[in-house]
């Protein structure tokens, strides 16, 4: 899950655009895999 709420993934009008090209590591929150939660915020 990334976070939304950073300068570089707004405005959010494409979201996969903003997540292959504007997501930084940082605005990571939460990964999961398979249903179990790997890293978490």
């Amino acid at each position: 899950m990334l976070r939304t709420d950073t300068a570089s993934m707004s405005p959010l009008s494409d979201p996969a655009h903003h997540v292959v090209f504007q997501a930084q590591r940082s605005e990571v929150d939460t990964v999961m895999v398979g249903g179990t939660v790997m890293k978490r915020a």
